[in-house]
């Protein structure tokens, strides 16, 4: 008995063999390639979120180069002719001083070497967050450890003494932030 060929007629609908790779070529179908378009698509949430946690990024990297750059040159800014940067200082170290923060030259140094560490925190974990909108589960990490080191340095170079050199308000939104990420870690896929 010879098997018949079913002929296709115009407009029906395929069965569930012929759906999918076109064995003979290899080529996915149109409903595969959406299907692999919607999985690289960046949730609105998570792209929400590494947009908003790039600007405070740039934020950060622009305040902690300031801050190294005031440190490392406040004999400059002492005698320079526009005295206002050397004012605002002034008002930072009297502040630091009164809670017992060492400002002497070693402690401004300290100071400054702390805004070095922030900003390559600062940079690293901007990857993460980059790694994060691309959609790599490794992103994560970096940024949760960049973020959690951006929190412990302070600390461990300054003590209980990190809530004055750094407002409490600065060291709160990288612990938000990494919790909003945890719950976006399930659109993390590669």
């Amino acid at each position: 008995m010879a098997k018949r060929k079913k002929n296709k007629k115009p407009g029906s609908v395929p069965n569930k063999k012929t759906t999918g790779k076109n064995k003979a070529s290899g080529k996915s179908s149109p409903s595969d390639r959406t299907k692999k378009e919607l999985k690289l698509e960046v949730p609105p949430s998570l792209k929400a979120l590494c947009i908003l946690s790039f600007m405070g990024f740039i934020y950060c990297l622009v305040m902690d180069t300031q801050d190294y750059f005031a440190y490392s040159s406040i004999e400059e800014l002492k005698e320079s002719a526009d005295q206002s940067g050397w004012e605002k200082l002034e008002t930072r170290l009297a502040r630091f001083e009164k809670n017992d923060i060492d400002i002497s030259d070693a402690g401004i140094e300290k100071l400054a070497l702390a805004s070095i560490y922030r900003t390559i925190i600062d940079v690293l974990a901007m990857v993460g967050t980059a790694l994060m909108y691309f959609r790599i589960r490794r992103g994560f990490y970096i940024y949760g450890a960049f973020q959690l080191l951006y929190v412990i340095v302070p600390f461990a170079m300054f003590g209980i003494g990190a809530m004055v050199v750094y407002d409490k308000l600065v060291l709160l939104p990288p612990l938000i932030y990494l919790i909003l990420f945890t719950t976006q870690y399930k659109y993390l896929n590669r």
